[in-house]
């Protein structure tokens, strides 16, 4: 059982009183038995020495007479008076008949005062069965002096109950000041402790409210330099350590914003391969939740046993690890991990951190760009070939055929213009891959740019047999590049054309749309397979692989519209089915979202 300081400097303080008295009472009682007994030998001396001038001169016989006299003797000094003759024999004893009584020659009060006149001793008196103070006198006068047979000896006696009575009385008045002063030390003590310990309580009880995380807690009014003092060092160690819990703190909202901002997955794990910490990023990219990943396993939070592997080598060789790792769950991505080991103090492991980065998008665009440079490859090889044929027909004697060289000089000339269309969009498309950096958009009236469109393609859609109209409202207006909404204009219109047939229709409409302008072209052409819808706006893909060159494109134009939609914070959409026709769709924000 604890004891608190309080109680153990109060009974420490009690008992050291009770330790005091303890000894202080048994001091007095044999002070007092001792001067007691010395008073009533002295008193005893004293009477004896009387009664010896009263007496007649020894030598002494036994008589009735001898025998009353020592009785009032007695009732006059209230002690025993025996006559010891000079032989030692009793001859007279006040109280108890002298001829009874042993030899008295050799008892060691009456042998001390045959030597030296007076002597005095205790001992057990076998005739009253009490112990005695016994005190004997020689008679003065007497011969024989310094011979334990040549004087006649007075002795007086008296129990020593008195010295025991005086003893009990003042172990009486020992108790009850025992009592009293154990009552005033137990009050005393306790008061002076606890002026002593509520100091150092207040103390405790502050260093507990700092303990449970109130570091606003401070000691004060603590009186006494050398609590006062330290009550200070407290206040101001708590003061300390305030601060640098708040900068502790700070420092870990810090990171840790840049942790949850960081768009690469972060995962920290101590040397059991427990995971400490993931980052939004990690949760959004494995699909779990932050606050449960705690406490378990990588492979349990990732699903990936490459990660976990990774983090386990960084941790058990105590250097960077870095993998390329494929991710199935939730959907397919590429990471470049990287993990560190987290040494702590004396070199030791102590955890490991992993840094993962998406590529999925590096890879994809890598792969857009090794496909745009084969297609390029491809579309140029074409015309170029085509080219390089007819200038040999024409080299190995068409040049003299009068009725073939016209058509050969028409077709080269087909082909470099084709050729020419191609770069022209190839450099389209590099232009509008740049974003916003070369956009200057502005407030056009949707009736001028319909207007310039329509006429642009009206001579293609006679001569291929296909109506072109426009829908709007008078007044609409389109937040967007002007040039660039006319290559987006003139690009749909153009492959709406090519890929209706004689009689059919393509309507170019505009309309207002939440947050922005919607442009859209629809055709009653042959439509494009589901299978095709969403690889259409990739660069040289083409649906009707049929008419795929036939038709003249180059392939790029939906590609270079997507783009500028993009540019401008819009989308594009397509709805088609085959033998239904399609809507192209391009939305463009109003001002306030480019």
């Amino acid at each position: 059982m604890r004891m608190s300081f309080r109680w153990k400097i109060t009974l420490s303080f009690t008992l050291l009183v009770a330790v005091a008295f303890g000894l202080l009472g048994a001091y007095l009682h044999v002070s007092v038995g001792l001067h007691t007994t010395e008073q009533v030998r002295e008193g005893l001396l004293a009477e004896a020495r009387l009664i010896a001038k009263t007496l007649p001169e020894p030598p002494w016989e036994p008589s009735r007479e001898l025998q009353r006299v020592v009785k009032e003797l007695d009732d006059a000094a209230a002690a025993r008076v025996t006559l010891i003759a000079r032989d030692g024999t009793v001859v007279a004893d006040s109280r108890h008949a002298p001829g009874t009584m042993d030899y008295h020659g050799n008892r060691p009060e009456r042998v001390e005062a045959v030597e030296r006149g007076w002597g005095s001793a205790t001992h057990y008196s076998k005739t009253l069965g009490v112990d005695m103070l016994y005190v004997a006198v020689a008679m003065p006068g007497e011969a024989g002096v310094g011979t334990t047979r040549g004087k006649a000896v007075i002795r007086l006696a008296m129990p020593l109950t008195a010295v025991g009575m005086a003893s009990a009385r003042l172990r009486t008045v020992l108790g009850g000041a025992f009592l009293v002063a154990m009552v005033a030390a137990w009050l005393v003590s306790h008061k002076l402790a606890g002026s002593l310990t509520e100091p150092v309580q207040r103390l405790v009880r502050v260093a507990r409210r700092v303990g449970a995380g109130d570091l606003e807690a401070r000691t004060e009014g603590i009186t006494g330099v050398e609590l006062a003092m330290l009550a200070e060092v407290f206040n101001n160690t708590v003061e300390r350590l305030a601060g640098l819990v708040a900068a502790s703190e700070k420092e870990r909202r810090y990171y840790a914003t840049i942790l949850e901002q960081m768009t690469d997955a972060v995962v920290v794990v101590d040397e059991q391969r427990r995971v400490q910490f993931v980052n939004r990023s990690f949760g959004d990219m494995f699909g779990v939740e932050v606050e449960r990943a705690a406490g378990q396993l990588p492979e349990a939070v990732s699903l990936n046993y490459e990660l976990s592997n990774l983090l386990a080598r960084a941790v058990g060789q105590g250097t960077a690890q870095r993998h390329q790792i494929r991710l199935l769950h939730p959907e397919p991505r590429t990471l470049i991990a990287v993990a560190a080991p987290l040494v702590g103090d004396g070199e030791a492991v102590m955890g490991a951190v992993g840094l993962l980065h998406d590529v999925t998008d590096m890879e994809k665009a890598d792969e857009v760009r090794r496909d745009f440079v084969s297609n390029a490859s491809h579309e140029l090889r074409t015309p170029t070939a085509g080219i390089k044929a007819l200038a040999e027909a024409l080299q190995g004697g068409a040049l003299e055929d009068a009725e073939k060289r016209p058509e050969f000089v028409d077709r080269i000339i087909e082909t470099v213009e084709r050729l020419g269309d191609i770069l022209d969009d190839m450099l389209t498309l590099t232009r509008v891959e740049r974003g916003q950096e070369l956009l200057r958009p502005e407030w056009v009236e949707v009736v001028g740019a319909f207007d310039r469109a329509l006429s642009q393609i009206g001579a293609a859609a006679t001569a291929d047999g296909v109506a072109v109209s426009s829908q709007f409202e008078d007044g609409d207006r389109v937040h967007a590049d002007p040039d660039s909404l006319q290559t987006v204009l003139i690009n749909l219109l153009d492959n709406a054309v090519k890929y209706t047939a004689a009689g059919g229709e393509v309507v170019l409409s505009g309309s207002k749309a939440p947050g922005g302008y919607e442009v859209a072209v629809s055709d009653t052409g042959i439509g494009i397979p589901a299978e095709d819808l969403d690889r259409i706006f990739e660069r040289f893909y083409r649906a009707d692989k049929s008419r795929d060159r036939a038709a003249g494109g180059t392939g790029l134009g939906l590609a270079i519209v997507k783009h500028i939609a993009e540019a401008h914070g819009g989308e594009v959409a397509v709805d088609s089915a085959p033998g239904r026709g399609s809507t192209f769709r391009v939305f463009f924000p109003d001002g306030s979202q480019t």
